[in-house]
């Protein structure tokens, strides 16, 4: 959870403090609330062209032939060295690109 501090005009924050007590709740709960809303009302889906499409997918395939190959055994030797934390730190960058292409190819099938 994070925090924001926000500074506000006097009769707007008493409208607002108004309007939360008139719902049983918290200012912070309707201010989270409207901001919700209104973010949820600003998201449209946008249709894509067929070419967009097309031109996205190979960008993806172009990616993925990048990333290269890993065999299985390369797998099981890199799952057989521990776990990974979320960033995958300590770990070189070509063994983090095998993993990460292993995974993606996984994904695919």
């Amino acid at each position: 959870m994070r925090r924001l501090t926000l500074r506000l005009p006097e009769t707007l924050f008493h409208r607002l403090e108004l309007l939360a007590d008139s719902e049983g709740i918290s200012l912070n709960q309707y201010l989270v609330y409207s901001l919700t809303q209104n973010v949820a009302r600003a998201y449209r889906a946008v249709p894509v062209s067929q070419d967009e499409i097309e031109r996205q997918h190979q960008q993806l395939d172009r990616l993925i032939a990048s990333l290269g190959v890993v065999s299985d055994e390369e797998f099981d030797a890199i799952l057989e060295e521990g776990e990974l934390d979320e960033n995958g730190t300590g770990l070189d960058t070509d063994l983090q690109t095998r993993i990460e292409a292993k995974i993606a190819a996984a994904r695919l099938n």
